[in-house]
Parts: structure tokens; sequence; C-alpha cells
């Protein structure tokens, strides 16, 4: 029987005999598996010890064999209380808002709303849209294919003929187009779906996987790499898979095929926390300000602190830059970190205020903003913890603000009043 753990960001946990739920403890087995997974691909995902592991800001699923650890991120409802339900529920909202799963942000809450593995989810919501699409037509292409026929047919590759025929003057080695489903779009969307169907934590998505590969069968089984897949483009005609080919891309780069000396099945799904919330504060400021004649950008343009001799140095990139015309009205930099109200500055760190005021040196916004998630410890309403000048220039303006994520974001009046606090954060720099 399979088990089922659910922590949160930097919560400790144990490592033991076995998986246990009451233990809440892994086992030495599993923590070996992703020992060995994590010394292959260079990230700690999970800091182990011993006895005893921790979380860290990556968040989504694990799953090891038939078993499964979800990370929930840790996020303070301000009245007071918590609830792990709503840290998931907002998460999958925050990871589709982001872009990060290409899929409206409603239809992935309602999948996970079953309470099983996010693993399971976001493999479900794969299975579930590829059906659907390959049902409306398969992906299908002209393709060049070299063979040794028995007829002429395309065009005669003379020094392939001569090597192949020579003692076979009734055969013709040719290149022609043929008109096939076997295109690496298919092949990646198979190869994902393979992973599905194999995966051992959830037979019935197993099951639903292993029916729709009888659709798949004139298409080629084929292993890729990450860099492999990074690099891979097709035709805009298909641009319908693009939201599975993005799906399938994390789910055959979440698998791990050789899980240390037991070969048990690994697979990660997570996601850095500090993506997650830079990425969803962008998407909803860029919402906010749809409209309007203000650019969003949430690659910003990099520039240099420094030149040495004509060389630059110490680059910088702000998350968001909002832009008029060609000139820098608006600079955030979110920060997925806790604020405390004990601390001197809530907390805010040294670092990230030189970080802020380098910014406004190079860039020359009205304002920089650092935007940290809400808490409870804050206890008050107003997005605003803090605004600072610059000592030399009192147009320079550096502010703290907090946004609450934590209340049920399927509601219409949560996102239109989170939006309206992304406004109330611009409205001294921008006439909205």
């Amino acid at each position: 029987m399979s088990v089922r753990l659910v922590v949160s960001e930097y919560e400790r946990f144990r490592i033991g005999k076995c998986w246990s739920a009451d233990q809440i403890s892994i086992s030495h087995d599993a923590a070996n598996v992703l020992s060995y997974s994590q010394e292959r691909s260079g990230r700690e995902l999970i800091r182990l010890g011993w006895k005893g592991a921790q979380a860290t800001n990556w968040v989504g699923s694990l799953g090891i064999g038939r078993d499964c650890l979800d990370i929930l991120p840790k996020i303070d409802d301000p009245s007071g209380g918590k609830s792990r339900a709503r840290a998931r529920q907002n998460l999958l909202w925050m990871v589709a808002r982001a872009g990060l799963i290409p899929t409206a942000p409603a239809e992935l809450v309602r999948l996970g709303g079953q309470d099983a593995p996010l693993i399971k989810v976001f493999m479900d919501l794969y299975v579930g849209k590829l059906a659907s699409e390959w049902r409306k037509g398969s992906v299908r292409d002209y393709l060049v294919e070299e063979a040794n026929r028995s007829f002429l047919r395309g065009k005669l590759l003379l020094p392939e003929h001569l090597r192949a025929n020579l003692l076979h003057r009734e055969r013709f080695f040719t290149a022609c187009d043929e008109f096939s489903s076997d295109t690496p779009l298919s092949r990646v969307l198979k190869g994902a779906l393979r992973i599905c169907a194999a995966q051992v934590f959830s037979p019935d998505l197993a099951n639903k996987a292993r029916k729709l590969l009888h659709d798949f069968d004139s298409v080629a089984d084929a292993e890729y790499c990450p860099a492999e897949l990074d690099s891979m483009t097709f035709d805009r005609r298909f641009n319908r898979f693009a939201p599975l080919f993005e799906l399938a891309k994390k789910i055959l780069m979440s698998r791990s095929p050789e899980s240390g000396s037991q070969r048990e099945q690994f697979y990660s799904l997570l996601f850095d926390m500090n993506e997650v919330f830079e990425k969803f504060v962008a998407a909803e400021i860029q919402t906010a300000l749809a409209g309007s004649e203000y650019i969003v950008n949430s690659n910003a343009e990099k520039r240099y602190l420094l030149l040495e001799g004509n060389k630059k140095c110490f680059g910088m990139c702000p998350d968001i830059q909002i832009k008029k015309r060609k000139e820098t009205q608006f600079l955030v930099d979110t920060k997925w970190k806790r604020l405390d109200p004990g601390k001197s500055h809530f907390g805010v760190s040294q670092q990230d205020i030189y970080q802020m005021y380098a910014y406004g040196k190079e860039y020359n916004p009205k304002k920089t903003i650092l935007l940290y998630p809400h808490n409870s410890a804050l206890k008050q309403d107003k997005s605003m913890i803090a605004r600072l000048f610059h000592n030399n220039d009192r147009g320079q303006i550096i502010e703290v603000h907090a946004i609450d994520i934590t209340k049920d974001m399927r509601e219409m009046s949560v996102t239109i009043e989170m939006r309206q606090s992304l406004e109330g954060m611009l409205r001294n720099v921008i006439q909205m």
C-alpha cells in the first residue's frame, strides 16, 4: 500500500525503516534514492541527514516507488489560522497563473481538489489533455524516409544504392517524403505518456495512460536529454499541442532513469517558490495594467553597475520592470521571505536594500519596490510596510510591500482585491 506524506517548506521529517504517515518519515532506501538523484542533478531539493531530513524552498511532489512526498509552501493566514488544504490549492493556482504548468488555474485546482499526490495531479492533467487533443487529430507531417525498396520511389541515393544493391539490381535505395505521425513532437508526447503508464503510485492513472498508448503504436520510442528537449521546436501548425509539449518536457525531466542501487522509480516535479512567486506577481501586474500605456517586462533589460576598463561587470536584472514609452517608471523585486515585525526594518536584509539602491541609481525609476508575501505576524491590512528615501536624492524612493496570497484564489472577489492592492502599490507612480 502506498504512503503519502505532506510537509511544508523547511519542515523537518524523519528517516526510518519505512515510510510512515503517523511518524512523518521516509525510509532509508528512499533517502538513498533521493541522495543519489540530488548528486546527479546538482540540486539540493531536500536536506538529508542520517536520521532526519528537511524540506527546502522547493515545493511540489516527489514520487519514490509507490510512495509520495508532497511539499507545500509555508503560507500563513493573516487571521492566525493555517490550512494545508488552502496552501495546496493556492500553490496550484499560482503555478498555473505563473505559466509553469500550461493550463488554466481553475482547471488545475479542480483536478487537485481530490487531495491526491501533486505529481499524480500533473500527470492526470497531461494524460487527460493528450487524449482529448490526440483524438481530435494526431500530429502528422511529411518526413524524409530513406529505405531500400523493391520499387523506384522518390530520389535515388546513388552511393547508398551502390553499397547496398551491388548484387541486387531489383532493389533501389531511395529517399522520399512519407506522411507520418512518427514526428519528433509525437515522440516527446509518447515519451511522457510512457512515464505516466510506468509509474506505480497510481494504478488508475497508469491504466488510463496504457490505454492511450495504443493510439501511439505508429510512433517510435525515443529518449531525450534535457538539453535536447530545451532546444526542440516545432511547426506552428501544431500550436494546439504547445501546452502539452511543455508539460511533457516537465514530466520527462521529472524522472530519474537510474534511481540508485534499488532501482526504484523516482520522480520529482518541484518548483522553486522564489520563481513561482516572481512569475505569479508579474502575471497579476500584467493583468492589472492591461489596456494602459504601460509595458510590463518580467525579464527586465540587463544592465551593469561598473566598468573595468571597457569591460562591463556586476550585472543586474530586476524581476519586473514597468516602462512608459522608453522610460522606466517602476521596478519590483519579489522576495519569497518572511517579514518579521520583531526585527529591525521587519527583517529586510541590508543586501536587498543595497540591491534596490543600485537599481535606483542605474535604471532611474520613480520608485523601486521590494514585495514580500503577507504573514500573520504583520497584523496590518495595508500593503505598504515601509517607505525609504535615498539620503542624497529625495526623488528616489524604495518601498517595502506585502501582498496577501492566503485567501481562496478561486473567488473572483479575491482576485479583484489582489489586483487592486497591486494597483494601489503603483498609484503614487502611475496615474491609473
